[in-house]
C-alpha cells in the first residue's frame, strides 16, 4: 500500500491467544467497506491460527470509517489556541506530490469474552492513502490482528 503516513495501530487489552475461537457479527451489506474489513479480518484471524466461526468464546465487532486526511479528531472544545488542542488524530499536511486527495481510514476492532463479558481488546488502526483497495484493508486487518495477538511490532 503505498501511502504518505505509516500505519499506526492504537490497542488496549491482554489480546487473545492463537487457537482461539471467534465468532464475526451477521454479514455486512455486500461490497460494503464493512464487509470488506470483515473478510479481511476473518482472513487475518485464520492466517493467524485463530478460527472464526458460530459458538467462539470470543465476540469480535469491529468499525471502519474514512475521512479527508487534512482533517483532525479530537474532543477538545473551546481551545484558546490549536497548540492547546488534544489531538485524538492529527490533521494531515497537504503533501504536493500525492496526486491526489488523501482519505484517512480508521479501523477498529474489538474483543469480548462471551463468558465473562469481558472486553479483551480494543484496536484502532488508522492508515492514509489516496485511495484504499482490498490489499489495503487485507494490511489493515493483519495489523490489527497480529496486535490482538501481541505480535504487531509496528
Amino acid at each position: 500500500m503505498q501511502r504518505g503516513d505509516p500505519l499506526a495501530i492504537d490497542s488496549t487489552g491482554a489480546g487473545l491467544s492463537a487457537q482461539a475461537l471467534v465468532t464475526m457479527p451477521a454479514d455486512a451489506p455486500a461490497g460494503s467497506d464493512s464487509a470488506r474489513l470483515g473478510a479481511a479480518l476473518q482472513q487475518a484471524f485464520n492466517a493467524n491460527s485463530v478460527s472464526v466461526g458460530k459458538g467462539g468464546r470470543y465476540l469480535a465487532d469491529f468499525a471502519v470509517s474514512f475521512r479527508d486526511a487534512e482533517g483532525g479528531l479530537t474532543t477538545s472544545t473551546a481551545v484558546a489556541d490549536e497548540k492547546s488542542i488534544d489531538w485524538q488524530a492529527r490533521p494531515r499536511d497537504g503533501r504536493v506530490f500525492d496526486g491526489c486527495k488523501a482519505q484517512r481510514m480508521r479501523a477498529t476492532l474489538v474483543l469480548f469474552d462471551q463468558q465473562s463479558g469481558a472486553m479483551v481488546y480494543r484496536g484502532e488502526g488508522e492508515a492514509t492513502d489516496c485511495s484504499f483497495s482490498d490489499e489495503a484493508m487485507d494490511e489493515v486487518a493483519m495489523a490489527l490482528v497480529a496486535d490482538a495477538l501481541g505480535k504487531f511490532g509496528g
